[in-house]
């Protein structure tokens, strides 16, 4: 049974300083078929926790949702074909969005903790 991973909402930004804010959307309905849902805790420091997205790692996933819930962290999102990846810093109350109804591409993601930290990821295909 299918269910579907749903965006709504909004970004606003001035293209130029003094300009009026140009508003794009962010709305997305992707259809997915397996989800995983993690919520980390990580009650001290770690260095490149791997945590894959489960049946999702082959195909790699359409929509991921990865926020910062305590403390602080870095995030690399590992692809398939990719190397090199970008460690992305998150504090509590940092998320990032990825979707693409067309193909799935992250399949985990790599967390490094200094202290204390707690976060929440969900993945769907």
């Amino acid at each position: 049974m299918s269910k579907t991973f749903t965006v709504a909402g909004t970004v606003s930004v001035p293209l130029e300083d003094g300009q009026t804010p140009a508003t794009g959307s962010l709305t997305q309905a992707i259809t997915y078929t397996k989800k995983a849902t993690l919520d980390l805790v990580y009650a001290a420091p770690v260095v490149d926790d791997v945590v894959t997205f489960g049946s999702l790692a082959a195909a790699g996933a359409k929509g991921v949702l990865i926020k910062c819930t305590s403390g602080a962290c870095t995030v690399k999102v590992n692809a398939p074909g990719l190397s090199g990846n970008i460690a992305l810093p998150f504090n509590t109350g940092g998320y990032m969005l990825y979707a693409n109804p067309a193909a799935g591409l992250p399949s985990g993601c790599n967390i490094t903790v200094a202290a204390a930290a707690t976060l929440e990821i969900t993945a769907v295909g």
